[in-house]
């Protein structure tokens, strides 16, 4: 044994390697070499079947479950040996009844459209996932595998470079068609709402206060000046405008928040009310 190995007397204390001792390190070496080898082998072996997330093709949609079959987009590969056998690749099989992800929290939740084709990120859990899904709450994981292709979640969202959405807004929030024919879409003190972008028409924010701020100049201007007239004014035809004038004001600024072409005609109600009102109010 190479731990009982007994030494000359001429060796000790002398600092000389023999070569023996030159070619025991060696073996040492190898030996370890050969170890660490294998060891490292049966990791890379073992880390092969720890699946943690890849990108992935939708194939169908359960509206009903929500959950997909999702190809995987990654193909699996092998290593040829060093005499160029064996190398290769053969694509990961389908993932089937797959959760998919819709953005959700308390009593709100956003969903689109899901299609064929669409790109997503399969997430594999470190759990098997079937006791969850079928029933919710805490469960114990129905088998024991880990980071299995079986417990997949799909994150919908992630493009790869020929895909990317085009046009993206750099200075607001967009709910858009990919197109970006139809949208809502969300600027400091501002919301609009329609076509591309350019040509949205605002329906709040800036546009809708100053809207409802020029509104309500323009009645307040019209009943004053039916209050000038007050002594000869009925009050009970005062107190029916004065009462309708909240659900009027509301309409009109609706109204033009969505046509902002209207705002000509809402300044030049500005300007002729007041007289419109004092002439069509029945002087006693």
């Amino acid at each position: 044994m190479r731990g009982a190995r007994q030494h000359g007397a001429s060796r000790e204390g002398s600092g000389v390697s023999t070569d023996d001792d030159a070619a025991d390190t060696l073996r040492d070496e190898e030996l370890a070499a050969t170890h660490d080898d294998v060891l490292e082998a049966k990791i890379r072996d073992r880390l092969k079947e720890v699946h943690v997330a890849l990108p992935g093709f939708i194939q169908s949609f359960d509206a009903t479950k929500q959950t997909a079959v999702v190809q995987p987009a990654i193909n699996r590969i092998w290593i040829a040996d060093d005499d160029g056998n064996g190398g290769g690749s053969i694509p990961i099989p389908l993932c089937s009844d797959v959760p998919v992800q819709f953005p959700r929290g308390g009593n709100g939740i956003l969903t689109f459209p899901v299609a064929a084709g669409d790109e997503c990120l399969l997430v594999f859990a470190e759990r098997a996932i079937d006791n969850w899904w079928a029933n919710g709450g805490k469960q114990d994981p129905s088998e024991f595998r880990m980071h299995d292709y079986s417990d997949g979640f799909a994150l919908l969202g992630f493009s790869s470079v020929p895909r990317v959405v085009t046009n993206i807004s750099t200075d607001g929030v967009e709910l858009r068609t990919l197109d970006g024919q139809t949208m809502f879409r969300l600027e400091a003190g501002v919301a609009y709402v329609g076509g591309k972008a350019g040509s949205e028409r605002s329906v709040m924010g800036e546009t809708y206060r100053q809207g409802e701020s020029t509104m309500n100049t323009s009645v307040a201007t019209a009943i004053e000046a039916l209050l000038v007239a007050a002594g000869t004014i009925d009050p009970a035809e005062l107190l029916v405008f004065t009462a309708l004038y909240p659900t009027i004001s509301k309409a009109i600024v609706a109204m033009f928040a969505f046509f902002p072409v209207w705002l000509p005609l809402l300044q030049a109600f500005e300007t002729q009310a007041p007289l419109y009102l004092a002439k069509q109010a029945k002087v006693r």
